[in-house]
């Protein structure tokens, strides 16, 4: 009898055991069916916003623009710079980046970021934007060439000024030669800009950016060429003082060096004489590795900067070097000349140059001659 009785209650135990696994099971398949659940409600949900956000794109027009039009703008001195203007280390210059929302609709933020190359040094401190409400301009941070600045919102752009900007700040370009090559530079300033619509980030389309390059002139340093003049005395040696009376011949020669480093495509120079030096016709000659024994020049060498030819930088062997003689006469007439010593300054001066523009300073040198008047 308490066998059997035994017999009943494990049977009973073990169909108990068996009813609650089944009801955690089905439980459990509840629960995983739910979250199942929640996630394709939440996917769906997600689907369905970019679907909203896809149809308020097609509506804003942005599906085939830029949400944001920028244009830039630099300037020196008031006046645009463009591809041809003249920049040299140290000018300063002004940026104006301009931009209108384009999409029909309100943004929330529109944020900007400036990016500069080495060459070009932000003036801090400079940094204001101007629109609608800031008409006479308002100081931003100078943080906007680290990270992107966030400049407010904007209305849709109208022709009354609504829902537009413009970012004006100043640089100026690095004095440091060493950044530039010789010649041109081309140096860009870039800027990119962004806006968040109904929550979503435009850039998610593409971030509006615009890029102005200009072009930089390298001016070497003080030694680039080097420059001598002499007078020739009566032993035939070039000095840089002499004595002469009127009606003198006095041969003068001066030498230049490329000690640039750099191969110059042209050195070019001329000569300026006092009236009491007469300049003697077709006496100038050109003397480098090319033309060891002279080569006539013609006599436009005292009127204008005259084409010395392309030189290499300066070896032993003679290359990079030349030199230009030519011969004065000391004049007699008589209104020139004072009583007494009268001392005149002969001066040539040379620069160098790269793809047509000059890449030196002007180099000048001096020589002198002595006229005891008799007058």
């Amino acid at each position: 009898m308490r066998r059997r009785l035994k017999t009943r209650n494990d049977t009973k135990s073990r169909l108990t055991a068996k009813a609650e696994i089944s009801t955690i099971a089905s439980a459990f398949i509840a629960v995983l069916a739910l979250v199942i659940a929640s996630i394709s409600v939440v996917i769906a949900i997600a689907a369905l916003r970019v679907q909203i956000f896809e149809l308020n794109r097609i509506a804003m027009g942005i599906e085939e623009m830029q949400p944001i039009q920028v244009g830039m703008q630099i300037s020196k001195d008031g006046i645009p710079v463009n591809m041809n203007t003249v920049i040299e280390r140290g000018d300063r210059l002004l940026v104006q980046i301009t931009f209108n929302n384009a999409v029909r609709g309100r943004m929330e933020y529109i944020g900007a970021r400036v990016i500069l190359p080495n060459t070009l040094i932000f003036e801090e401190g400079s940094m204001q934007i101007f629109n609608q409400r800031h008409p006479m301009g308002r100081t931003i941070e100078d943080s906007i060439m680290d990270a992107t600045v966030v400049l407010g919102g904007f209305n849709d752009f109208n022709d009354r000024g609504r829902g537009s900007g413009t970012i004006m700040f100043a640089v100026s370009v690095s004095p440091y030669e060493t950044l530039f090559s010789p010649g041109r530079n081309e140096i860009e300033i870039s800027a990119s800009v962004g806006g968040v619509v109904d929550g979503v980030l435009v850039s998610d389309i593409g971030i509006s950016q615009t890029t102005v390059a200009m072009q930089v002139d390298r001016i070497l340093g003080e030694q680039a060429i080097q420059l001598n003049i002499g007078v020739s005395n009566e032993e035939g040696m070039f000095v840089q003082r002499v004595n002469a009376t009127h009606g003198d011949e006095i041969l003068v020669q001066f030498t230049f060096k490329n000690n640039s480093g750099f191969r110059m495509s042209t050195i070019g120079g001329r000569i300026s004489l006092p009236d009491a030096l007469e300049f003697v016709p077709d006496s100038t000659r050109l003397f480098n590795r090319t033309n060891p024994n002279g080569a006539p020049m013609g006599d436009g060498i005292a009127e204008m900067v005259v084409n010395f030819g392309g030189y290499n930088p300066f070896d032993e062997d003679g290359r990079g070097s030349g030199s230009v003689s030519f011969r004065v006469r000391v004049s007699d007439d008589e209104n020139l000349f004072p009583s007494g010593e009268n001392a005149f300054r002969i001066s040539a001066q040379v620069s160098g140059y790269r793809d047509g523009r000059v890449v030196t300073d002007t180099f000048i040198a001096y020589a002198v001659v002595d006229v005891n008047s008799s007058y």
